[in-house]
């Protein structure tokens, strides 16, 4: 029986012009009326448009951010934030700083940048979100995430730079609307959107087999493995199809709705 759907954002509930499908609005809340919990499950933070597409998967259920370094319900704070360890942000810091290649930095609110590039700037507007310019060094609180935002070429580069860099988890990610772009969330190690979904269950008195994750990308992978019932997009990548119990249509066609039914149908 699922008792919780967890849904990606970016080629799941919405497509390449970052809409939702019609057919999605009546799923959930069919999927609502049966009791169960639905929450987005997603690499990027709890502000901006992420938080409209959370208040419209649910207003009151919890929702996964920043690739599961926080949880939280729109617009309230954090039930669960996860630092990210200050000696590998110094690194990756001094990282961008030699590259003159732009390090995204995520507090549970906000969003932070010493540089910027056309990569930056073309992902800031689809965040709908003005990040602040600051001294990434003298930033004071809780650092839950930062993320490299490069072109697939050069990713690899940036790939090996970063995983020799003890305690952190780094989770690749790409989005219809920035083709041959990869985003690549870096959170404290253990801090995985499987991670999230675990403290979810938990919390909803359930286990991982009682949780549906639909997803499309290589970051959902691991969640799609390890739910109870993975679910991958038509559109989704050879890895995600590869582990998903199902995969249903595209996500232009209608496919998210597809994957809430064959949820209900567990009841």
């Amino acid at each position: 029986m699922i008792r919780l759907i967890l849904i990606d954002i970016d080629g799941t509930l919405i497509g390449e012009d970052a809409t939702i499908h019609p057919s999605t609005y009546p799923a959930l809340e069919r999927a609502r009326k049966a009791g169960i919990h639905l929450g987005i499950a997603t690499g990027r933070p709890g502000f901006g448009v992420a938080l409209e597409f959370a208040r419209v998967v649910s207003e009151f259920d919890l929702h996964i951010f920043n690739s599961g370094a926080t949880i939280s319900k729109p617009g309230q704070k954090a039930v669960f934030t996860a630092d990210l360890p200050r000696s590998a942000y110094l690194e990756l810091v001094a990282i961008s700083r030699r590259e003159a290649v732009p390090l995204e930095v995520y507090t549970e609110d906000e969003f932070y940048l010493e540089r910027e590039d056309a990569l930056v700037k073309h992902h800031s507007k689809h965040l709908h979100w003005t990040p602040k310019h600051t001294d990434l060094l003298a930033l004071e609180g809780h650092i839950v995430r930062v993320q490299w935002v490069v072109h697939e070429s050069v990713w690899e580069k940036f790939h090996a730079l970063t995983k020799v860099l003890p305690n952190l988890e780094i989770s690749p990610a790409t989005a219809p609307w920035s083709p041959g772009t990869v985003f690549a969330s870096i959170t404290k190690a253990g801090s995985s959107k499987l991670g999230a979904a675990k403290w979810l269950a938990k919390h909803y008195g359930c286990n991982l087999e009682n949780v549906m994750m639909v997803g499309d990308a290589d970051n959902d992978v691991e969640l799609i493995a390890g739910a109870g019932f993975g679910v991958a997009m038509g559109n989704g990548s050879v890895n995600a199809k590869a582990v998903a119990k199902k995969i249903v249509a595209n996500v232009d066609d209608g496919g998210l709705a597809q994957a809430i039914d064959l949820a209900l149908q567990t009841l």
